[in-house]
């Protein structure tokens, strides 16, 4: 009977040691509104740029992609950008100090448009295969 509990004691902290590393994988992504500004953070312990291999704004109410973003080669380090309620230019590469992505989405245009009354929900690829995602609105 010792032997069994023992068993399942180690069985059950495999499963919370590999529950934990995986959330570890996932890119860090804070949201913080401050007034019609999006704050997104991607800092790494609070400070480290975090590598980032795709960003994508997904407009819920509509389910359609209204911004998408690809890291040239392999990969960009990046620690917060901003996105603003109403027009935002669709190249990242203005708020940061390398060109280090491509715009995938709006494809014929240079900006996209966050409205106050939608659901948005943002989700970013690092270097696992697991994303992370936040949703937010204006409201």
């Amino acid at each position: 009977m010792l032997i069994h509990k023992k068993r399942q004691a180690r069985i059950i902290l495999a499963l919370l040691a590999t529950a934990w590393i995986s959330s570890c994988s996932q890119p860090p992504l804070r949201l913080e509104k401050a007034g019609d500004t999006l704050h997104v953070r991607l800092e790494t312990l609070g400070e480290y740029p975090t590598t980032i291999l795709r960003m994508r704004l997904l407009d819920r109410d509509a389910d359609q992609a209204i911004w998408e973003t690809a890291a040239k080669q392999g990969g960009a380090q990046l620690w917060r950008f901003d996105l603003k309620l109403g027009i935002n230019s669709a190249n990242l590469n203005s708020q940061i100090i390398s060109e280090s992505f491509n715009v995938v989405i709006p494809t014929n245009a240079s900006t996209f448009e966050i409205f106050a009354t939608r659901n948005y929900t943002l989700t970013v690829w690092g270097t696992s295969s697991r994303p992370r995602s936040a949703s937010f609105s204006f409201e």
